[in-house]
């Protein structure tokens, strides 16, 4: 009858932890299917922590003279110390976790998006959903016949999964090491199929006399450019590497101030053989200049096909900036739709070669961008400054009076981290010792009403940090439309950090999705309510404030029926049979208040948004900056009614 009840016992927790086991791999599935790649390391320290704490059980439970040193007359307190002792690694992790979460036990300031707290969540809850699957399966194990000795052969099976366990650790780790952590080598550099380019980057920070052409060939072969000052005699020859499929030709000591003409011996797909091409190196004193920023390029679908919207679009912008008068262009991420997939990115060179051949290409990186090789083919692609390439993909350049800082928000498939943060301010405090303009790029939602909106926790990040040290203007991408907000930060007294001291001065913050990427320009989603919580400096402690997120209304729009350069918007979030959004280009304004989607949109600043293709092109005049959002045909976004003109002249 013993035997029978074991029998049974041991069934039941068998079947307890097969549905444990399969909730544990279903949970690390969906944290790396959902892109949360960086939680994937708390969790699996969670299961890691919580499995060998039964190793310290077992240890405690075989000492033979451990039961009897706690035994207190009838009472024998081994186990409750051997559960209480075992817990020690779990109990320190989850304190290690929950200091960096920042949440420093006010939970009124608990915010999941926030990476911190989600590690703690992740980890915590893993450790304690492993111990507990561990402890059933030796407890299981060990009651088969409780009086038996725990060295018995019975025990093979506990002591095969602690030794599987025990090879699986180093395994695992080193694998997430070289998933997560380390840029594997760029499939762009092992093949390639198209001839596609050129484009030209700043590479060393010197615009005035260097310059980096690029192209990628089918075939590996030399990598040669002919150039010179006049288009009817290249008199100079540059070389790069041979036998490649990347090229790259970095040119040095070229003329300031000086126009230069070159050539690539190859036929391109956007560009036949022999074609000539120019770019014009700065200037060593202060001039205006005129730089254009974009986002979300991201084209799919297959070349050929002439009704898909992203391509049929990215090639109506790439067409914009050719006609354009500028000198160079910044991206604010999502070049393409998967970072590891060579067909996409030919796909995004046979449209942006139409002006990045003549005008240096300066991006920030994408979460796209870093989608299968964690943005190991971006960084190898474009020829940026990178600051710490072996950690992240973020880097500065300075353009005559203005310093441009392209940050990296998924810096190893999740946060920036202190390093770079640290390196930001110093940017920013060195750029502003110095009387520049303070450009900053990046690709995340830091404010937005719109598909994504907004990435709180990068809030708290970066904002602090602009509104202290004194940033001019913040470009962002990643949702496909326009926003313009101009937020003070710590009006109304709430700011993020119990210390701060606001400085009062408003930045412009820019939301820029439309490049090409399939535009977002009805949102049309359930009502939600987000919970943020605040330091308000009036009352001295922390508030909470619940701000209810609803769909754009689908009554405010610009038909551009008539204007099919403007591109052809639909739905992402209803089948456009259902709502017939073709040529409507829907829009938000502070000038009709009850309409806007998100409670906090006055709060922070907002003044306009519409669901439509555009580029921003930014003049800079020594202490003069105007800022002019476009539609493809060159005009300014004005509004629906020529209220809302898109035009800003800040002044330092």
């Amino acid at each position: 009858m013993l035997a029978s009840a074991q029998k049974k016992l041991f069934g039941f927790t068998a079947i307890i932890d097969v549905i444990g086991i399969t909730l544990v791999a279903v949970i690390m599935y969906n944290l790396f299917n959902l892109g949360y790649y960086v939680n994937l390391v708390p969790a699996f320290l969670g299961i890691v922590t919580g499995t060998l704490s039964i190793l310290i059980v077992y240890a405690l439970d075989k000492h033979p003279n451990f039961a009897q040193r706690f035994k207190i007359q009838n009472f024998n307190l081994k186990w409750l110390l051997i559960i209480i002792i075992s817990l020690i690694p779990t109990l320190i992790g989850s304190l290690i976790y929950f200091i960096r979460s920042q949440l420093n036990f006010n939970f009124n300031n608990f915010d999941i998006n926030y990476f911190g707290v989600f590690d703690w969540i992740a980890f915590s809850a893993l450790s304690a959903l492993s111990y507990v699957l561990s402890m059933i399966v030796y407890l299981g194990l060990k009651n088969i016949n409780p009086k038996a000795d725990i060295n018995k052969p019975k025990f093979t099976i506990f002591k095969v999964g602690v030794i599987i366990l025990l090879l699986a650790i180093p395994i695992s780790a080193i694998t997430i090491k070289a998933t997560l952590y380390d840029f594997p080598t760029p499939s762009v550099l092992k093949g390639y199929d198209y001839n596609d380019g050129p484009w030209l980057s700043y590479y060393n920070n010197k615009p005035n006399e260097s310059i980096c052409i690029s192209w990628l060939t089918s075939q590996p072969n030399s990598s040669v450019v002919y150039y010179g000052t006049d288009s009817e005699n290249l008199d100079k020859v540059a070389n790069g590497q041979d036998d490649v499929y990347l090229h790259k030709v970095y040119i040095n000591n070229l003329i300031p101030e000086q126009t230069y003409y070159y050539q690539i011996d190859e036929v391109f797909s956007q560009y036949p053989i022999h074609t000539i091409h120019n770019f014009t190196t700065a200037s060593t004193t202060e001039q205006s200049f005129k730089f254009v920023v974009i986002g979300d390029i991201q084209p799919e679908g297959e070349i050929e096909d002439p009704t898909s919207e992203s391509i049929t679009a990215t090639h109506i912008i790439a067409d914009a900036l050719a006609k354009e008068d500028y000198e160079f262009t910044t991206i604010c991420g999502d070049i393409v739709d998967t970072g590891d997939d060579l067909e996409e990115w030919h796909l995004m060179f046979n449209s942006s070669a139409k002006y990045s051949a003549n005008k240096p290409f300066m991006p920030a990186i994408g979460n796209h961008d870093t989608y299968g090789d964690n943005g190991a083919n971006f960084a190898s692609i474009f020829e940026s400054p990178y600051a710490n390439p072996e950690k992240g993909r973020y880097y500065s350049f300075d353009y005559y009076n203005v310093h441009y800082i392209m940050l990296d928000n998924f810096e190893h498939n999740g946060i920036m981290g202190d390093q770079q943060i640290d390196w930001l301010v110093n940017e920013i405090q060195t750029a502003k010792s110095r009387n520049q303009w303070v450009f900053v790029f990046f690709h995340y939602t830091i404010i937005s009403s719109s598909d994504s909106s907004t990435y709180f926790w990068l809030q708290k990040q970066l904002i602090p940090i602009f509104d202290k040290y004194g940033v001019d203007t913040v470009f962002y991408g990643h949702d496909h439309v326009y926003e313009h907000y101009y937020y003070e930060y710590g009006q109304e007294g709430l700011v993020h950090n119990q210390y701060e001291d606001p400085s009062g001065k408003p930045i412009h913050y820019f939301m820029t999705g439309g490049a090409g990427g399939h535009l977002q320009p009805a949102i049309h989603r359930d009502t939600d309510t987000y919970i943020r919580n605040w330091w308000d400096l009036k009352t001295n402690k922390r508030v909470t404030v619940e701000i209810e997120r609803r769909s754009w209304s689908t009554s405010n729009y610009i038909d551009h029926t008539s204007n099919p350069e403007f591109g052809q918007p639909f739905s992402l979030k209803e089948d456009p049979s259902d709502l017939d959004n073709t040529g409507k280009h829907f829009w938000q304004s502070i000038t009709h208040k009850d309409d806007l989607s998100m409670d906090d949109m006055e709060f922070y600043g907002f003044d306009y948004g519409e669901g439509t293709l555009h580029y921003i092109l930014v003049e800079i005049a020594g202490n003069s900056c105007t800022i002019s959002v476009k539609y493809p045909d060159g005009s300014l976004l004005g509004g629906h009614d020529g209220t809302n003109v898109q035009q800003f002249i800040l002044n330092k």
